[in-house]
């Protein structure tokens, strides 16, 4: 279980860091709707972090 938090966070942290490379570019083209598609996995990814996290509370 711990590994799957681990990984979920490792995955975050690359996520967050290529949306950050990439949002300046976006913007710069004016298309909002690949700026939405690009923040939902990210949105995704932390609700699934979350939720681990609440089950291992649970679990405790």
């Amino acid at each position: 279980m711990k590994m799957s938090i681990i990984l979920s966070i490792v995955l975050g942290i690359i996520y967050i860091a290529v949306v950050i490379l990439c949002v300046p570019f976006l913007f710069n083209n004016g298309n909002l709707i690949t700026v939405g598609s690009s923040a939902l996995p990210l949105i995704l990814i932390t609700a699934y972090i979350v939720k681990i996290i609440k089950e291992n509370k649970n679990d405790s």
